[in-house]
């Protein structure tokens, strides 16, 4: 159905993310079962240990997302395999119904969510708790790290809209190059050409 490059490119490292996933929660379960009591579990030290790794796997999957979209949405539209093997995972009442776009963003959504975790974690946290205090590092990290996935993201969905634009483009010099350093993609519109000659309208950009 796929080939290397485009299972490479429509999952990305999801694998990675996986297997992270569940470390942590590997590393969260001890923790909680050593405690004299689950209330009393250290739990800061553990993201803290996992913050590079957390900041790694999810930035280079949130990176290639809006490319995993596009290829999806162009496989969706020519790829018959692709669309027959997609019905055939939707009778699996396993996935509830639920189409591969919507496990495809669960990685970026997945991220969003640590800020709000470790924010729940500090807050039913006692301050004199030695805890508390490695959880407001560890806030204040992963809402960091929250910024900087949000900010490659936009910048790389800018870059692939403007190559997509540069692609799409006819009768262009061979070296024209929209994609250059410092330019920005202020707006984009759709609209029709008419030809004469065709007698039917010719979409651009």
């Amino acid at each position: 159905i796929l080939n290397d490059r485009e299972t490479e490119t429509l999952f990305a490292n999801i694998e990675e993310i996986k297997t992270f996933s569940e470390s942590l929660l590997d590393a969260l379960q001890d923790a909680i079962n050593k405690a004299d009591n689950p209330i009393n579990a250290v739990l800061g030290p553990i993201f803290q240990l996992q913050l590079d790794r957390l900041d790694s796997v999810y930035t280079v999957y949130s990176l290639g997302h809006s490319g995993s979209l596009s290829l999806y949405d162009k496989l969706k539209k020519k790829s018959k395999s692709f669309c027959s093997f997609l019905e055939q995972c939707s009778s699996d009442p396993e996935i509830k119904g639920l189409d591969l776009l919507a496990f495809l963003i669960k990685p970026v959504q997945r991220v969003c969510k640590y800020p709000l975790l470790v924010k729940q974690l500090k807050k039913y946290t006692p301050r004199s708790d030695g805890d508390y205090l490695e959880l407001k590092k560890v806030f204040g990290s992963v809402s960091e790290l929250l910024t900087r996935v949000n900010t490659a993201v936009k910048e790389a969905d800018h870059l692939h809209n403007i190559i997509r634009i540069e692609g799409s483009l006819q009768n262009c010099p061979e070296n024209l190059r929209l994609l250059s350093p410092g330019r920005r993609l202020i707006r984009e519109a759709k609209w029709n050409k008419v030809t004469l000659r065709a007698r039917h309208d010719q979409e651009r950009y």
